[in-house]
């Protein structure tokens, strides 16, 4: 089976009329990434979320001082392990 990459939904499929009239929804259309790059997205992604979350604990370490950095990185580790656990 092979898989559209575009998805259209609208708010009533036989009446496709303007937006303008009262009760009309407007068309959401979604669109897919390639599938080949998916993984190397997601993987980019995670390393920049990390990265600035290591940037802000570096910070705080910097401007309040060791311990709340360290409760910082305590709380983040605590948080990235139960995210991992709801996989």
């Amino acid at each position: 089976t092979q898989r559209s990459s575009r998805s259209t939904l609208y708010a009533d499929k036989e009446d496709k009329s303007s937006l303008l009239e009262p009760g009309n929804f407007p068309t959401i259309t979604v669109e897919e990434p390639p599938q080949s790059d998916i993984y190397q997205q997601a993987i980019q992604r995670t390393l920049l979320w990390v990265g600035l979350a290591v940037a802000f604990g570096t910070g705080l370490g910097v401007v309040a001082g060791s311990e709340i950095s360290e409760e910082f990185f305590a709380g983040y580790l605590v948080e990235q392990s139960l995210s991992v656990d709801n996989l």
